[in-house]
């Protein structure tokens, strides 16, 4: 079980020179090699999933399991706003109910992304979402 609950990764000079997106990298080699010897892996998203942190993690999973109250958060909102040019304080006021740059899992979920959901981290309540998937 791979668990998700990250600020993600740090974007700087330093963190390249400590070659912190190979280490990802690699982590997401490793899981890969692990699902091609038929291991069963499950990611769970437990809290905040956010950029090649939770990329090369939990979502590296087959089945993705995931807390209601979790967020993925592909970049930023100030980066959203630096890259597309989009005015941020309207950003800031979508980044609920966006469909495209929503926070919330369940903007995650309608792309297919998680696979069951857990109202708590329980280890009762999670073990049975996991049995339940399929494989």
């Amino acid at each position: 079980m791979l668990v998700e609950d990250s600020a993600g990764h740090e974007i700087s000079r330093r963190a390249e020179a400590a070659c912190l997106s190979q280490y990802l990298a690699h982590h997401a080699t490793v899981i890969a090699l692990l699902r091609h010897r038929g291991v069963r892996i499950v990611g769970f998203l437990a809290g905040n999933g956010q950029g090649a942190a939770f990329f090369a993690n939990a979502l590296q999973a087959p089945a993705l399991v995931a807390r209601r109250d979790a967020r993925v958060v592909a970049m930023a909102p100030s980066a959203i706003a630096r890259v597309t040019g989009l005015d941020a304080k309207a950003l800031a006021e979508r980044i609920e109910d966006d469909a495209l740059v929503g926070h919330p899992a369940r903007h995650l979920a309608r792309c297919g992304g998680v696979t069951a959901w857990v109202d708590d981290a329980r280890s009762a309540t999670l073990v049975a979402a996991i049995d339940a998937l399929p494989g």
